[in-house]
């Protein structure tokens, strides 16, 4: 019954085909749970696999005394692993080793995967002595590796990838010398990688990585995301054979050795390292594939100034107006893109696990409609291998809000059974995790905001896969995936900000106070400010009132060009016709007094050879003492009074 588009549900009443050896209803559209009362009869293998069965397991599974075969894979099965399962033991297999890894064509001993199983993994499997493939891989199991599993001799696969287990791969497990699949990863698990796994011969399959493990040296191996910081790039002795070389995300330090330019390396992924110094020049010439140049972008921020203040991008998808906003559109193949306005940009890096998948799965279209108002954001969505970064350039400095939008498109379908799986990955902003494996199935399909703080210009949004989520559910498209972006400012456009403000407010009460002081300097200096007693001392010349200060201003503040004799200078006072001449006069107040006395006592006098006194005027303060009489020209540099 393979095969066969068959719908409804497995009636209870199929336990009454007594003579039923086999029982064959995979890859159909049957749902509802599994009847409780199946495990009555002595069927032999079970094929359930590819449908749509809910529930539990039953219980009366484990009464299936001879089953050689349970395949409950791909379904939405729930709950644990009922421990009953122990009682079952399967005869050695005669199929090739190669039919084991077949996972969608051929029978599987033991196969629970991709269903939505919880709790722990039963130690008591580890009595099922006839074991020989276990899959337990895309479900939702927690807990440690059970070390009871060591006992399973025969066992020749393992699977259990893309849960939630912690703890190391125990020391029991160097039993396992028949097995040619060992896959682990996408799980918490932590601790060394086991030297014993050396003596594994016939191992053909290694999934270790996504998880917390270390290392103390690697030759052949291809890891990513690995938590010691003692890591180092590998002898390329041991490295000759190697096409591809991915070691991102495994804070390696220093340089790319230069040994590496004699091997036949064409993909050599480094992505989310500390490397310093420059790119070797060999490798534009052999490396077909390394990940964008991180100068093209930085030379961007550089050059232009500070003049954008918002950012949106329709991630995957084309020019979008949504409620009055722009979203730029994103569609490029490319895993380096710079958009035409250079105001933003993206950079993607990692491989897809799945063989067939390349740079056309980037962007991803959905098959099913939705019908809220923002629709056309989640119509398509970008999507990257392992880490996918978005930079916004020349952004204003303040503090934004990003708002990201996400939207399962690719594990969503009931009939290739990938709603089952998980895509689960890491949120950087600014270089800062705020979201820990996330999972956007989980979410709903609203935006997600965080706040962000530009400083430098630069905006730097991460997504990150670390492994977690599905490695192999179909299609196979691990690694992150976004719907949309956009980022907003906190603060009013075209207010200043208080900061902003307050430096203002500084700047032009500084320059305020400096002009204040050099119009004041300058009007010192033309005698127009300062000296208030002298311009308070009045002096009357030929009938008209002057302030000692205007006299003396009158003289150029008794500036050489106005001296025509030794401390006697000539000045042209206002509303006078004639000059007249101002003797200042270095004496003391008694003595001043004494010659204003004689020079009043003297006015009377005329004479055609004595020149008119015209007044005395003094500030005793300011100790000026000054004689004002008529100028007759040259006459007066060889006559002056006193």
């Amino acid at each position: 019954m393979e095969s066969q588009r068959l719908n409804g549900f497995i009636h209870p009443d199929i336990t009454n085909l007594t003579y039923l050896q086999t029982l064959d209803l995979s890859d159909n559209q049957l749902h509802d749970s599994i009847p409780s009362n199946l495990g009555i009869y002595l069927i032999l293998p079970h094929y359930l696999s590819s449908n749509q069965l809910t529930g539990t397991i039953p219980l009366s599974l484990g009464n299936l005394s001879h089953l050689t075969t349970l395949d409950l894979s791909s379904n939405q099965l729930i709950g644990t692993i009922p421990l009953s399962l122990e009682e079952f033991e399967e005869p050695n297999s005669t199929r090739p080793p190669s039919e084991l890894f077949d996972r969608h064509h051929t029978t599987i001993f033991g196969d629970l995967w991709s269903n939505k199983l919880s709790g722990a993994i039963p130690p008591e499997l580890g009595n099922l002595s006839q074991l020989q493939l276990l899959s337990l891989d895309e479900n939702e199991l927690n807990g440690t590796l059970p070390k009871e599993l060591g006992n399973l001799t025969k066992l020749r696969a393992l699977w259990v990838t893309s849960n939630y287990l912690t703890g190391e791969v125990p020391e029991d497990y160097k039993n396992l010398t028949n097995l040619e699949a060992f896959a682990v990863g996408g799980n918490n698990m932590s601790g060394p990688i086991p030297p014993f796994i050396a003596n594994w011969t016939n191992l053909r399959i290694l999934g270790t990585a996504f998880n917390n493990f270390y290392m103390t040296s690697l030759q052949t191996l291809r890891v990513s995301d690995l938590k010691s910081t003692g890591f180092a790039f590998p002898n390329s002795t041991n490295l000759l054979s190697i096409e591809t070389l991915d070691l991102s995300f495994n804070n390696l330090t220093g340089r790319i050795p230069g040994s590496f330019e004699h091997l036949n390396l064409e993909t050599m992924l480094l992505t989310g390292n500390k490397l310093n110094g420059p790119i070797p020049d060999w490798i534009n010439g052999t490396i077909k594939r390394m990940g964008a140049p991180l100068r093209s972008w930085m030379t961007i921020v550089m050059a232009r100034n500070s003049q954008y203040h918002s950012l949106f991008i329709n991630a995957g998808g084309e020019d979008a107006e949504i409620e009055g906003k722009h979203y730029d559109a994103d569609i490029s193949s490319k895993a380096f893109y710079v958009d035409p306005t250079k105001r933003w940009a993206y950079v993607c890096s990692g491989d897809f696990l799945a063989t067939t998948a390349n740079s056309s799965d980037y962007i991803r279209n959905s098959t099913c409609g939705v019908s809220f108002p923002e629709a056309t954001l989640y119509e398509n969505a970008r999507i990257c291998p392992q880490s996918l970064t978005y930079y916004g350039f020349c952004l204003q400095k303040g503090n934004y809000t990003v708002e990201l939008r996400f939207a399962e498109i690719v594990y969503s379908k009931d009939e290739d059974y990938s709603n089952n799986g998980k895509r689960v990955f890491d949120v950087y902003i600014q270089g800062i995790r705020v979201k820990e494996d996330f999972n956007i199935k989980k979410e709903p399909e609203l935006p997600i905001s965080f706040p962000a703080t530009v400083d430098n210009h630069l905006l730097e949004i991460r997504l990150f896969w670390a492994g977690k989520g599905s490695l192999y559910n179909p299609p196979a498209l691990n690694g992150p995936l976004i719907s949309a972006i956009s980022v907003t400012p906190d603060y009013k456009i075209g207010v200043l900000s208080t900061k902003l403000i307050v430096g203002i407010v500084i700047a032009v009460v500084s320059t305020l106070v400096l002009a204040s002081l050099l119009l004041w300097a300058f009007m010192w200096r033309m005698g127009w400010v300062g000296d208030r007693e002298l311009i308070n001392t009045i002096v009357k010349i030929r009938d008209k009132e002057y302030s000692l200060k205007e006299v003396i201003v009158a003289t150029g503040n008794f500036g050489p060009q106005n001296e025509i004799s030794q401390m006697v200078y000539k000045a042209t006072l206002r509303d006078q016709e004639k000059l007249v001449a101002v003797k200042k006069l270095p004496l003391s107040t008694k003595q001043f007094d004494q010659i204003t006395n004689e020079v009043y006592a003297g006015q009377k006098l005329k004479h055609d050879n004595l020149v008119e006194l015209l007044a005395v005027c003094s500030n005793k303060k300011k100790k000026i003492y000054l004689i004002i009489y008529e100028l007759y020209g040259k006459r007066l540099a060889s006559t002056s009074p006193v």
